[in-house]
């Protein structure tokens, strides 16, 4: 088989095998096409393949792209007795998704994908971390790292991903990394320590999806949110409310949160701490799908003066009844609750993106959207308003919409500063510009 260019050096690391075609023949299934090549490591160890090499090709030492190519030139690499790598195209994946457990790791601007197979997660380890130190040299911003397991959740393999390989990893990699997604990994203290001592990237968004934080790890996970560093997104993360609640009350870093289903007393929790939370950008409620009257009203009222929240998702409109059945909430309740959301955005002045609730009519929809829309087009039409308005009108406009955004200093300095003339005269008028 012809060998690509930029792969010539790892061909001396690896010998030709036949462990999946075996594999296959044994468990009855299909054979392996013929021009599939199986080789496995032989004189070399992950460590060296990673580790830059002094020889006559540049291209020795193991690369992102290069090993990409070497895996994805239609070869399946066996990196231990109990883990294997193979490229996302070409690759029979149904098969060994039925013999092994994936775990997958990629880059996702370039569709460069590799996958572990394994048959634990232990011996998939040494296979990810080595994966991660490839892609800590790599020159694109974004980084990938989950797990695909078909396992349900209470069986599913989580990826093994070390705190070594994380923290060097975020010392290494590119100062341009714009996102690094982790996947159904567990996180430890030591996970969590690792983020806290990476140099500091302001532009890094550290996503976390369906990670699982333990109890006995809170501490460090709370430690490492309230100094500024750590997962800047958290999407159905398994998490203790008071932890995440805490974090949520004080971080500055978190911008976007869509919790699992935490129960009534966990949304209060979450909902009182969002008054004290100033950073984040999405909140996604929709896990909570019973909710009370009283916790729409008190979702409402906790981001009413939130300054950054531009999207925000409701729950499912079904909720309790005293006798512990299930009902559709009815017209009255969603006048209560859609009079909420009026009210919420008569002062919100950030909020561009609202999910209502499945049940909520279009009527009430068409109700909130030009409020939406001035907020996403910044007041603009607002300001033309007032330019344009007669010369004695203008002081007492300037006046209402400088009250109506008082919150938000953005909205503020614009306004003012556009009419500056008017500020000057209705000064000089004695006018009341207290608010």
């Amino acid at each position: 088989m012809a060998t690509l260019p930029h792969t010539q050096g790892l061909e001396a690391a690896f010998a030709p095998t036949n462990r999946f075609r075996d594999i296959l023949a044994e468990s009855g299934r299909p054979p392996l096409p013929d021009d599939f090549e199986e080789v496995e490591f032989t004189g070399y160890n992950l460590k060296e393949l990673l580790a830059s090499r002094k020889t006559t090709t540049p291209s020795a030492a193991a690369t992102w792209e290069g090993f990409h190519a070497f895996v994805g030139n239609r070869r399946i690499i066996w990196t231990s007795s109990g883990a294997c790598v193979v490229g996302h195209a070409h690759t029979p994946i149904q098969d060994l998704d039925s013999l092994l457990e994936p775990f997958i790791v990629s880059q996702e601007k370039t569709d460069l994908k590799l996958i572990v197979f394994a048959w634990s997660s232990t011996q998939a380890a040494s296979t990810c971390d080595f994966l991660l130190g490839l892609l800590a040299q790599s020159k694109q911003p974004d980084t990938r790292l989950w797990s695909a397991s078909n396992k349900g959740d209470n069986e599913r393999m989580l990826l093994p991903l070390s705190a070594d390989a994380l923290a060097s990893f975020l010392e290494r990699s590119n100062a341009n990394l714009s996102l690094l997604t982790l996947e159904k990994v567990t996180l430890s203290k030591n996970h969590f320590q690792a983020m806290a001592a990476a140099p500091g990237r302001p532009r890094l968004d550290l996503y976390l999806k369906s990670c699982t934080v333990s109890k006995k790890d809170s501490n460090a996970f709370l430690d490492c949110v309230q100094h500024h560093r750590g997962p800047t997104s958290l999407v159905n993360c398994v998490i203790g409310v008071n932890a995440l609640a805490e974090a949520l009350r004080t971080s500055t870093h978190l911008k976007r949160l869509t919790p699992r289903q935490l129960g009534n007393h966990g949304f209060r929790m979450l909902t009182r701490a969002l008054t004290g939370n100033q950073s984040l950008e999405k909140l996604d409620m929709s896990c909570f799908n019973m909710l009370l009257d009283s916790d729409w009203i008190s979702l409402c009222d906790s981001v009413q003066l939130h300054p950054n929240l531009k999207m925000l998702h409701f729950g499912h409109y079904d909720c309790w009844i005293p006798d512990g059945s299930r009902t559709a909430i009815s017209g009255e309740d969603i006048e209560l609750r859609m009079h909420a959301v009026t009210n919420m955005l008569h002062w919100n002045t950030v909020l561009e993106e609202l999910g209502l609730p499945y049940g909520i009519s279009i009527d009430c929809h068409k109700s909130i959207r030009p409020r939406l829309e001035m907020n996403r087009d910044g007041f603009t039409v607002q300001c033309q308003a007032i330019k344009s308005a007669p010369v004695a009108l203008r002081p007492q406009l300037l006046l209402g919409a400088v009250t109506r955004v008082r919150f938000n200093p953005t909205l503020v300095w614009k306004f003012l500063s556009q009419n500056v003339d008017v500020v000057a005269a209705a000064k000089n008028d004695d006018l009341n510009w207290n608010c």
